[in-house]
């Protein structure tokens, strides 16, 4: 797929979006609407720590991997990862602070946030250069997309349904939540999952450049969905 210039629209003040994520000091995370995902989650953090489990180690070096191996990160020459800062984004209940290579650092809170813009408008993007028209669009890309996949059950047609699906699919028991896995419903430990790899994205996204992220983004998620929606 090849991005004309007007789609580019998206991205050109990516800088912004993101110091505007990291300076929203009220940042909170999206209200969860069901009441057993607030007691969940409630439950679960008590019983939380400051310090990642030594024990997890082994476990969390092969999520890092499937990580790595899913966005095809050994790709990029010029990608920065701290595997030991990565990490983190594995514990979305605890909201460690992660320490980026320039110095600050920021909750994972923020980073999932702005984890879930990124790929929000990175699949955007993407839709619009399926849905072409005619050289009297803005662009020739077509902005009521939305219309042409009504036809498609949410599952299909809604961005936050489809990079879920994504994230179901490529990766089984991606977070880590501190209780059995027998005693964490599917639905739970997919919410979760989610969380993750949004803060994942926001990681990536904070740490290296906007080419980069977005080319990792467009190429090993947006792509991948596009191809599962419309089997090409």
């Amino acid at each position: 797929m090849r991005a004309s210039k007007t789609g580019n629209w998206l991205f050109m003040n990516f800088n912004i979006l993101v110091s505007h994520h990291l300076r929203a000091h009220n940042l909170m995370l999206p209200t969860v609407r069901h009441l057993s995902m607030r007691s969940y989650s409630r439950s679960l953090l008590k019983r939380s720590l400051q310090r990642i489990p030594r024990h997890n180690q082994a476990e969390d070096e092969n999520r890092l991997e499937r990580i790595k191996e899913v966005l095809g990160l050994d790709r990029y020459a010029t990608i920065i990862i701290n595997d030991d800062e990565f990490v983190k984004c594995l514990y979305p209940l605890r909201n460690y602070n992660i320490n980026l290579p320039d110095g600050p650092s920021y909750e994972i809170a923020k980073l999932e946030k702005l984890g879930h813009t990124v790929l929000r408008l990175a699949l955007s993007k993407a839709l619009l250069n399926v849905f072409k028209k005619s050289d009297h669009d803005i662009g020739n890309l077509d902005f009521s997309y939305g219309n042409k996949m009504k036809h498609l059950s949410l599952a299909k047609r809604s961005p936050k349904a489809l990079i879920k699906g994504f994230v179901s699919r490529k990766f089984d028991r991606l977070a880590r939540i501190p209780a059995p896995e027998s005693a964490v419903p599917v639905r739970i430990r997919r919410i979760f999952d989610y969380k993750s790899f949004n803060a994942i994205i926001g990681y990536i996204a904070i740490a290296n450049e906007r080419q980069t992220v977005f080319k990792i983004v467009e190429t090993s998620v947006s792509h991948p969905i596009l191809r599962r929606i419309f089997d090409y």
